[in-house]
């Protein structure tokens, strides 16, 4: 697996981590390659520009996510979650 540490990734809430879907939306007008992230089918934030290659390939490649939130912070009652994921190499 391959190893990628990403920070701060605006989310609303602290949803159940083994059901959100990580699903990529080349149409967004501000990143063709954003990956938005959805829990129960609404979408809850997107993953931080600077790191979403690495999910744009995976998803491409149907490779598996896994990942775990390792810090909460923010500011104006919005959360900002740290995170560690990880990516099935094959």
């Amino acid at each position: 697996m391959t190893r990628q540490k990403s920070k701060k990734a605006s989310v609303g809430g602290a949803p159940d981590p083994d059901k959100i879907a990580p699903k990529s939306t080349p149409n967004n007008p501000h990143d063709k390659n954003a990956i938005k992230l959805l829990y129960n089918g609404q979408k809850i934030g997107y993953i931080a520009k600077k790191d979403n290659m690495a999910f744009v390939n995976c998803l491409k490649l149907d490779r598996k996510i896994y990942g775990v939130i390792t810090e909460i912070t923010g500011e104006n009652g919005e959360p900002k979650f740290e995170y560690e994921t990880w990516f099935e190499s094959r």
